[in-house]
């Protein structure tokens, strides 16, 4: 499927785009600049690399894109500020996340399969809501540990995720 025709709505702030599998390329949205919120729901893409060029980028809710496998190419996005990953089952890290971003106050995770690092989530100055869920692979006990580490956090989920490791 191409999505060249987004081009010629550059005013745009808001899309959805919901049971798109043949979506797989998500440089066909860098054509939208005043886009402020983008919802992707059951789409091909792999990666985030043109959603990193949406500067006005509020809130970003990716849910079941059961290809993605780098959320890297968002790190950069000044006004970001709510993300949503559910149910993205080849996203293994938040690796790159925040490069340059520390507008990101809400953070959802949950149901991630494959989601074994998010790591990130300690750089995030900002972060004031925090709901890490049902991903099997993150150690609950670890992810718990995070959250006196957090200066702004203010709400917090931290449950039904992986086992926690052996005490060293």
């Amino acid at each position: 499927s191409s999505f060249g025709f987004l081009g010629g709505l550059q005013g745009m702030k808001r899309l959805y785009i919901d049971r798109c599998p043949g979506m797989t390329d998500s440089d066909e949205l860098s054509g939208l600049p005043e886009l402020n919120n983008l919802w992707l729901t059951e789409t091909g893409i792999t990666d985030l690399d043109g959603v990193g060029d949406l500067p006005r980028l509020f809130t970003l809710y990716l849910v079941s894109n059961e290809d993605l496998i780098d959320v890297g190419g968002i790190g950069e996005l000044p006004l970001l500020a709510n993300i949503t990953l559910r149910d993205c089952d080849a996203l293994t890290t938040l690796d790159g996340l925040s490069l340059a971003n520390n507008a990101i106050s809400h953070l959802h995770v949950a149901n991630n399969d494959s989601l074994a690092d998010v790591d990130e989530v300690t750089l995030f100055t900002c972060l004031g809501n925090l709901s890490i869920e049902g991903n099997p692979l993150l150690d609950q006990c670890a992810l718990e540990a995070l959250v006196p580490t957090l200066p702004c956090l203010e709400t917090w989920t931290i449950d039904s995720n992986g086992p926690c490791a052996p005490a060293r």
